[in-house]
């Protein structure tokens, strides 16, 4: 269903609560289709996701999560050479 579609489905529903006889497209230009512009609300709101997701990606490492890489890959390498394959990123 389409935004006009819509549209006049919303004026008919008020017009049936209204008790009006009229049909929707009584009251109702034909708005030819095209993508609706965005609004200045939804331009902020993206801004401000990406500053917030872009601050969290400047965030340092923290060491814990560092000191668990390390382990992981030493023990994938132990894995890895006991059965003569290489780990992964070597």
């Amino acid at each position: 269903m389409n935004m006009v579609d819509n549209r006049k489905r919303n004026v008919s529903d008020l017009l049936k609560r209204a008790g009006s006889a009229r049909k929707a497209d009584e009251y109702m230009e034909e708005v030819p289709e095209k993508p609706m512009a965005r609004s200045s609300l939804e331009e902020q709101i993206d801004a401000n996701l990406r500053r917030a997701y872009q601050s969290t990606l400047d965030d340092p490492i923290p060491d814990r999560f560092l000191t668990l890489i390390a382990e992981l890959r030493s023990k994938l390498a132990q894995t890895s050479g006991e059965t003569g394959e290489k780990a992964p990123g070597e």
